[in-house]
């Protein structure tokens, strides 16, 4: 059964998934992409054009550019590129070689389900993010959102719409977040393999394994790095996914904990209202309109 909020439109080639706030999305497309070779006619017919839907390229490998607003944009992995809604653009012609980027286009309605106008800073505030510039986003702020947009991807690819959801808002609030410092690819690898399965019941010892790093130089670099230690580094993720869990579901709190890898209902509310501020019923109340 899906969770109350999501409304999957079987038969159709878009589907509307609720946000916080009431906020709702059309999705439009969502792939991962790699073009190899002679590739630039692909996109050599292409006009300048705009419309109202949002896109996000996160490029995994190669480079090329985009004409936004009039003003030519060079790219090169691991940057991204924020498309709001009328604003004029196009792909310029692509070099040769092989360019790899995960997509995704949707609409923002209004209550009369028409698409309506709006940019990315006002789509993450709305939905309780906070406040940034498409023009201050560093490597650093794309190489964290990557795992979540492969994530949101693969979930919109497979038609489930909750866990697209929440993949999507997690990605939101990390926009706004000051990026910190350039993480080390071992570090990177241990953040995807937790966010991929935050109720594993993940050790120091497993974590540092991934990096195949000694457990005190895995720790060092998660101080240093990350501003936590490994553990708190799993609770993190741990309650993204229960707050994801309470938006969108009706689910009660022993289920969610169970889910997220919480030693029980008490365990999980105390850890979350240390993050919130709020207890998970209140929380959620706060949220759901």
């Amino acid at each position: 059964m899906r969770a109350p909020g999501i409304i999957h439109l079987a038969n159709s080639p878009s589907a509307i998934c609720t946000l916080p706030g009431g906020v709702r999305i059309q999705l439009r497309h969502s792939g991962h992409e790699r073009h190899e070779g002679h590739i630039g006619s692909r996109f050599a017919q292409q006009k300048e054009h705009t419309h109202k839907a949002l896109h996000v390229v996160i490029f995994l490998k190669g480079e090329n550019q985009y004409r936004l607003n009039g003003q030519v944009v060079s790219w090169r992995a691991p940057h991204g590129v924020l498309i709001d809604s009328d604003v004029p653009h196009v792909v310029l012609p692509i070099m040769d070689g092989t360019i790899e980027y995960l997509q995704m286009t949707f609409s923002v309605l209004d209550e009369e389900g028409k698409e309506c106008s709006i940019t990315w800073p006002e789509l993450t505030e709305a939905v309780g993010g906070a406040p940034f510039s498409t023009d201050t986003l560093k490597p650093q702020t794309w190489q964290r959102v990557t795992p979540d947009g492969f994530a949101a991807v693969d979930a919109a690819l497979n038609e489930d719409l909750f866990l697209f959801g929440a993949r999507f808002l997690t990605l939101l609030g990390m926009l706004g977040q000051e990026p910190p410092r350039l993480t080390p690819e071992p570090l990177g690898r241990v953040q995807e393999r937790i966010a991929s399965n935050p109720s594993h019941p993940w050790t120091v010892d497993e974590l540092a394994g991934i990096c195949n790093w000694s457990k005190g130089y895995f720790q060092r670099n998660c101080r240093e790095h990350l501003d936590c230690t490994p553990m708190e580094l799993v609770y993190q993720y741990r309650l993204q996914k229960a707050s994801a869990l309470l938006v969108e579901g009706n689910l009660t709190l022993d289920v969610i904990a169970e889910v997220c890898g919480f030693v029980d209902a008490y365990h999980f509310s105390r850890r979350f209202r240390q993050e919130k501020g709020l207890p998970p019923g209140a929380w959620r109340r706060s949220m759901v309109p």
